[in-house]
């Protein structure tokens, strides 16, 4: 057993078993399931949903060794249905916010209308850089263009458009009223989350809110995010302090942004405890302004407190309203 050190996370305890060893500078960890670390529960029955389970549960475990998800040499994948490999696949490979709309669209349409079926649709994958830069700088103008001509091309072929980003939302307004730009309505992201929250957690009202500086503060513009959500009947809470909204922004944009295996130990605690500062102040539940925040802030930190991911529900919504028909102009 020389030059073998046992690595377990805080809390861990087993009679049979390390998580991880760490043996001549590496790190061989246990297997996991896709279950909630207090309570050893699978998260879902689905499949993606346990995939980031498991994600989860690797990264803290490789934190604790000093390493890190981007670090991983290999790895083994046991699935029960190989039918399964695809959901799995896509939260593995690809974590960014195109796939998981793809990935849940379809799944969606698949339970409701059978195995064989996918969605018709079109996607357009813009350059997050470019949006980034733009917002930055307060040029809404130029960050318009990045979807006007994609949206105009789409218009007459389409029955509706989802713009897949909380922050691209702040144009939302400039593209489709302008009739040179859409002609078809559009399914906005915080309607779909204000709809899912009142169906799904009636007594939930106030919010909390962890994101991107611009989308936390920009209640005054009537059309974006917080507005929207504000018009629906919840209050929303962000972050108490300049110094908080700063360090919370600086997470989102410097760490979050390029992916989870850039964030830190440090920037996932910081997130972790700026939910808990909005929960002591009365959020009734939390919105994970980014889709990849949801790697890095995860149900178990915060307890019973529901964690939202408004893409997620953005996209389960439009699968919905795919399998309709799409006969509303909302889903």
């Amino acid at each position: 057993m020389a030059n073998r050190l046992a690595i377990n996370r805080p809390g861990f305890s087993s009679l049979i078993l390390s998580e991880a060893l760490i043996h001549n500078g590496l790190v061989y960890t246990s297997g996991k399931l896709g279950v909630n670390a207090n309570t050893g529960v699978l998260v879902s029955d689905d499949v993606a949903e346990q995939t980031k389970a498991v994600l989860g549960l690797l990264e803290s475990v490789l934190r604790e060794a000093g390493s890190g998800l981007d670090k991983i040499l290999k790895c083994n994948i046991y699935l029960a249905n190989i039918n399964d490999f695809l959901a799995m696949n896509e939260v593995c490979m690809t974590p960014d916010v195109t796939a998981l709309y793809y990935n849940i669209i379809n799944k969606v349409v698949r339970i409701k209308l059978g195995d064989r079926a996918s969605a018709p649709l079109y996607l357009h994958s813009a350059n997050l850089e470019e949006m980034i830069q733009h917002a930055m700088k307060g040029d809404w103008d130029e960050f318009a263009k990045v979807y006007k001509k994609p949206i105009r091309s789409l218009s007459d072929r389409v029955d509706g458009i989802a713009i897949c980003a909380i922050l691209a939302h702040k144009v939302a307004k400039k593209l489709f009223d302008d009739s040179s730009a859409a002609r078809v309505p559009l399914f906005h992201i915080a309607d779909c989350l204000a709809l899912h929250i009142t169906n799904n957690h009636p007594s939930v009202k106030k919010l909390g809110l962890l994101g991107p500086k611009i989308s936390m503060l920009d209640s005054d513009d009537p059309d974006f995010f917080v507005a929207m959500l504000q018009k629906a009947g919840f209050e929303i809470l962000i972050p108490e302090t300049p110094e908080d909204i700063e360090e919370v922004n600086r997470g989102m944009l410097q760490e979050v942004a390029k992916g989870v295996a850039s964030v830190t130990d440090s920037t996932r605690k910081m997130f972790v405890q700026q939910a808990k500062k909005l929960v002591n102040r009365g959020a009734q539940g939390i919105i994970l302004g980014s889709t990849d925040l949801g790697f890095v802030l995860r149900q178990e930190d915060i307890g019973d407190i529901p964690l939202f991911e408004p893409a997620a529900i953005h996209a389960q919504e439009l699968g919905i309203w795919i399998c309709e028909g799409g006969e509303d102009e909302s889903p």
